[in-house]
This record gives C-alpha cells, structure tokens and sequence, in this order.
C-alpha cells in the first residue's frame, strides 16, 4: 500500500518544480521584453542618425522614405476579388482574368474606333529639330536612383552606367523615332502594379493601378516634356496648383483658408463645392486631346509622335497571387 505522506510529497515537489518553472518564465518574458525594448530604441537612434546624415546632404527623398518607414500602418492586401456580380474569386487564374477585364474596361476608350498607328511613312517637311545628344544625356542623368524598371527590366542605374556609348546608343534611337514616328514595341509595352487604397479591398475599383514603362522610353518623353514646358506653361490656368512647375495644391488650399476667413470676418455665408472625377485620366477621349494639344500650337510632328505611343499600347497586370 503507498504511503499517503510519500504522495503528499510527490505532489508537493510537482507543485514547487510549476511554480518554478512559472516563475522562470516570467523572469525569461521580462528579460525579452526588455532586450527588445533595447534593440527598439536602437533601431529607431539608428535611424533618426540615418535621416540627420541624409537631411545634410540634402537627400530629401531617402529621408522621407526612412520616415515613412518607421510611421506606416500596416496594410493587410486581399488575396481574393469579387467579379462583376459580386461572386468572391479565390484561384489565381480567375483573378487575374478578373483584372484583365477590369483593366481592358477602365483604359478602353469606347467614345472612338481602336486607334491604328499615324502612317509611319509620311515624311515630316516642317519637322522641329530632332532630339540633340546633349537632351539624351540630360535625360538619362536626371533620373534619380532606385525607380522601378518596365517589363524589359532595364533600370536608371544601368542606363547612367552606359556612359558615353549608351548616350550615342540611344541618341540614335531617338533620332531614328522622331524622323519616322515609329516607336519600338517593347517600348509601347507597361506593367501595372495593384496598389491598395481605401474600403473594400475585394473590389477591382478600390485598388490604384501603377504603370511601370521601360526608363528608354522615358528618355524620349522626357525631351517632349522638356519642349513643351514653355508651351504648356502659358497655355495652362494660373489657377490650376497641380502638374504645374513651382506650383502644387498647398497654394489652393492656402487661398481657400484665407477665403474662409474673409467670410468669417464679414459674417457672410460661403458655399464650396467639390468636385472629384472618377478615374478621370483615365477616361479621357485621345482624339480631343490630339486636338486640344494642335489648338494649343505644339508642333505637329511631336502630336503625331504621341498619337503612335499611344496607339497599339499594351500592358500586363503584376499580381502576387
């Protein structure tokens, strides 16, 4: 027969070795804790040192991103979508159909037949003057490290790495687009990224799509931009804050602070009214634009060199299914 006071003991040593083992683990929690309280303000030294190094070397944009970095929520991304009926899609091959279709409708322009490439083989007698090297090297050196690349994967860094040889090389290109107004295909080609906004994030249309095109490309815009900034700039409204140089939205809402308190003073109603168009670049009618860029005097062959850029344009939608 076993003796009670040899159980009661046994029973006693398991209780002590829990209460131990308990207390061992609460010592173990605090000591965690605290060591990543430690490594927390560590990083955090760490990177208030990084963005006092990158704000005296006047690198804005690398201390933003530090800033943004340590501020930002977390954004929970939705591995699912509804389709146009509201039926939630969960396999990956009918969500990316699903965004297929989505894409075809914002971006289709249905106010006109599908556009067909301006005939390449016109020779352009008026021509403006084609594009000099040294636009090509500006173009190239005034990227900023870091931007995504196009479907062709070639970045800034490599561009700005090509050195004289990629400076010729692609002055050549350009040379040979602007003269015959065919843009390489690849060229025409972008990749849209799905960014996340607000609301349910099952529906295609609370997400922003991002357009990755290839950095040459972008040489060849840059050079028409840089045209037409004279242009554009006493074309465009001087009440319009946005997409103008030396100009943004802060300057709008610093008049209408300064309306609103106007009234105020004078105890007089005032009535604002607000208006948001719906994917409003998207929607824009090409042959209106073609138009509204020829009323405004832009030379005719840089309006035809647009329309061929935008004529026969693909795209591809990147998921992380």
């Amino acid at each position: 027969m076993e003796n009670p006071k040899s159980s009661t003991h046994v029973l006693a040593l398991k209780h002590l070795e829990i209460r131990t083992f308990i207390r061992l683990q609460e010592i173990k929690a605090r000591e965690v804790k605290q060591i990543i309280r430690r490594d927390k303000k560590k990083y955090i030294e760490d990177k208030c040192e990084q963005i006092e190094n990158n704000f005296s070397k006047n690198r804005s944009r690398d201390v933003y991103n530090i800033i943004k970095s340590l501020t930002k929520t977390f954004q929970p991304k939705s591995v699912v979508i509804k389709d146009e009926n509201g039926n939630v899609l969960t396999e990956s091959r009918q969500i990316l159909d699903r965004w297929k279709r989505y894409s075809e409708n914002r971006f289709a322009n249905t106010s006109e037949p599908k556009q067909t490439a301006i005939n390449n083989n016109e020779s352009y007698t008026d021509a403006e003057l084609e594009p000099l090297r040294s636009e090509v090297e500006w173009a190239i050196n005034s990227w900023k490290d870091g931007e995504s690349p196009g479907c062709d994967e070639i970045t800034a860094e490599m561009l700005k790495a090509s050195g004289e040889a990629g400076i010729t090389y692609y002055h050549r290109i350009c040379t040979k687009i602007w003269k015959t107004g065919k843009w390489p295909e690849e060229w025409k080609r972008a990749v849209f990224i799905i960014l996340p906004k607000k609301g349910d994030l099952q529906l295609c249309s609370n997400h922003r799509t991002s357009s990755l095109i290839s950095h040459p490309r972008k040489i060849m815009l840059k050079i028409i931009m840089k045209r037409l900034e004279n242009i554009l700039e006493t074309e465009v409204s001087k009440t319009q804050a946005g997409f103008r140089k030396g100009s943004g939205t802060r300057d709008n809402i610093f008049n209408l602070r300064n309306i609103i308190e106007k009234f105020r003073e004078i105890d007089e109603d005032l009535h604002i009214c607000f208006i948001d168009c719906s994917k409003a670049f998207d929607c824009v009618i090409h042959k209106h634009l073609w138009k509204t860029l020829r009323d405004m005097g832009i030379h005719n062959n840089i309006v035809k060199l647009i329309e061929n850029l935008y004529a026969g344009q693909q795209a591809a939608v990147r998921l992380e299914c």
